[in-house]
């Protein structure tokens, strides 16, 4: 930026080396607040090197200043005491959702297997059954044959079947 040109738009002047002067220059470099660039000659800030003594009202706002700062200090502290309490908390329930989801697995796992094992027994009783009614069946079918073979009258001994007689077609 040339020197003596200042930013319009922004309201800000530049020094007379051309560096951009903060809010509230004038465009003649001036702060308005008696300071050193001003050009007025008249020094209105304390001489450089000195220092004036503390007012009352200036120790009062200090020790204002100071008891703010001290609560607002215990006031982070008692949060970040209480951040590390809630961390520690957040930790151990994490574990605990950890060990649920495990047992959880394993309750799944188990209970597969035990319906695994439930099925299998029930398929062994049907099988069981099954056969049992199949003898039962079958020892049944063979006492009706049985019975039904001895319930035919026999022939009599003189009668001749017509598989039995002699040279008889």
């Amino acid at each position: 930026m040339p020197p003596g040109k200042g930013h319009a738009a922004a309201g800000h002047g530049t020094s007379r080396r051309g560096w951009p002067l903060g809010p509230g220059a004038g465009p003649d470099g001036s702060r308005g607040d008696g300071d050193r660039r001003s050009g007025s000659g008249a020094h209105r800030g304390p001489i450089p090197g000195t220092r004036r003594a503390p007012t009352p009202s200036t120790m009062a706002g200090l020790a204002q200043c100071q008891r703010q700062a001290e609560e607002v200090t215990e006031l982070m502290q008692k949060n970040l005491a209480r951040a590390l309490e809630r961390e520690g908390r957040l930790a151990e329930l994490d574990d605990r959702a950890q060990e649920l989801r495990a047992m959880g697995q394993s309750f799944t796992r188990s209970t597969r297997a035990l319906a695994r094992q439930q099925r299998r027994a029930h398929r062994r009783w049907r099988l069981v059954a099954f056969g049992l009614a199949a003898v039962l069946l079958l020892i049944l079918l063979l006492v009706l044959v049985l019975a039904l073979g001895l319930s035919r009258p026999a022939p009599a001994p003189g009668t001749a079947t017509p598989a039995t007689t002699p040279g008889g077609h």
